[in-house]
């Protein structure tokens, strides 16, 4: 099962992915909110450019000052990545409302319209 909400023109919203598990007492969700895999595989591969472009500058004799500048964009990143997230924790919310109300068995009522 997957789902998300929120802007749909953010890519760091994160996907809900879970399954659905027979209970004794009913069904159970389980599942979690994460990043897309793409959008994981770029942070990894950006982070660790920016940690060899820190550590390089470390290890050249005469430019340790320089090396705030790589630090300063990685922390920058992940502030905006930290932003993006946030932004879009409306939609999350909208999700595990939605899924509450299904596993509740209540009709539930989305922008206006019965569901």
């Amino acid at each position: 099962m997957k789902a998300s909400g929120g802007p749909p023109r953010n890519s760091f919203r994160r996907m809900f992915h879970g399954e659905v598990l027979d209970s004794p007492k009913g069904s159970i969700i389980r599942g979690r909110f994460r990043l897309h895999f793409f959008v994981r595989a770029f942070m990894f591969v950006w982070l660790s450019g920016i940690t060899y472009a820190a550590v390089r500058v470390l290890l050249t004799p005469g430019k340790w000052p320089f090396v705030a500048f790589p630090v300063l964009v990685g922390w920058f990143g992940l502030a905006i990545v930290r932003w993006c997230i946030s932004v879009s924790r409306p939609g999350e919310d909208e999700v595990v409302n939605y899924l509450r109300g299904v596993v509740n068995g209540s009709s539930l009522v989305s922008k206006g319209r019965a569901v």
